[in-house]
């Protein structure tokens, strides 16, 4: 069998930006016919990965487990994800068999203490310490938009959205009001703020 044989922990992972970084804390035991020679599992092809709710890897990291059956061991595993991405994300573990062996010969890997925490937001801005004439003639700005709606209703009379354009990223999914928010008047105020890098 060539197939990967996956197994998840399905774990309330919110939205990541590119660069955030997932520190994966478990212990691990493979017994003796996940270790058989033969009809074990290919030790180069263990991977842990970041995936979201379409199964698309977003990060991986591969290692490989003690070489003596029962024999528990330790891992702390940094996933660092590759792109934004929204929606419902997962920890899967992904282990393939060698070839030739099948599945249903008792290949058994127990994971006990599983604990997963976010450790780094990801890098929003980057300094340079000593820019070059190019680099200090750039004209930049930030664009920051704030979206508001009044705390009690006014009975709007069409629901209130907002598209990735307009809230000011493209990664973020459209805003649609529902529930009480949808009679709420809405406001998007929007400030672009020149930042000056003046060679002379």
């Amino acid at each position: 069998n060539t197939d990967l044989v996956d197994a998840h922990f399905i774990l309330p992972v919110d939205s990541v930006r590119k660069g955030e970084i997932f520190r994966c804390s478990f212990d691990a035991t493979p017994n003796a016919a996940f270790l058989h020679a033969t009809n074990g599992y290919d030790t180069t092809q263990t991977r842990l990965c970041l995936m979201n709710s379409s199964g698309v890897e977003k990060a991986q990291v591969i290692f490989r487990y003690s070489t003596v059956a029962d024999n528990s061991m330790h891992y702390d595993i940094y996933l660092a994800s590759s792109e934004t991405a929204h929606g419902s994300f997962f920890i899967s573990f992904k282990n393939k068999l060698r070839t030739g062996a099948a599945i249903g010969l008792g290949q058994q890997v127990k994971i006990e203490n599983f604990t997963i925490q976010r450790v780094n937001r990801g890098q929003y801005f980057r300094w340079i310490p000593n820019p070059t004439a190019q680099e200090m003639a750039q004209i930049a700005s930030v664009r920051i938009n704030l979206l508001v709606k009044t705390p009690q209703s006014s009975q709007e009379s069409t629901t209130p959205s907002f598209t990735p354009s307009q809230l000011g990223d493209a990664t973020l999914p459209t805003y649609t009001a529902t529930g009480a928010d949808v009679k709420r008047a809405h406001l998007l105020y929007e400030r672009v703020i020149p930042v000056v890098n003046n060679a002379l």
